[in-house]
């Protein structure tokens, strides 16, 4: 079945064309985020929402490896998807 928040496909076409195939959070469930902006001028500038969708999911497996040797690499990480991890490592 569809996961929350993940987006299904096949190898030619994303296949969940609407909210019942495949749901999203809904705005009033999502836990508070604070994203601090940081004054970086001498450095390139990054859109608003790239920085996360590349550094985040990266950080989270990275921590899940770090605190029990055990490999995310398909997000979102699901309590199934983070025990069928550990049960593989």
């Amino acid at each position: 079945g569809t996961v929350l928040g993940e987006v299904c496909w096949c190898v030619s076409h994303v296949t969940a064309l609407d909210r019942a195939s495949c749901p999203i959070i809904a705005v009033d469930a999502v836990p508070k985020i604070g994203i601090p902006l940081v004054d970086r001028p001498d450095k390139p500038a990054w859109g608003a929402g790239e920085p996360i969708c590349a550094v985040v999911p990266s950080a989270v497996s990275n921590a899940i490896f770090d605190a029990t040797g055990a490999r995310m690499r398909t997000a979102p990480y699901t309590p199934d998807r983070v025990l069928a991890a550990l049960a593989h490592s």
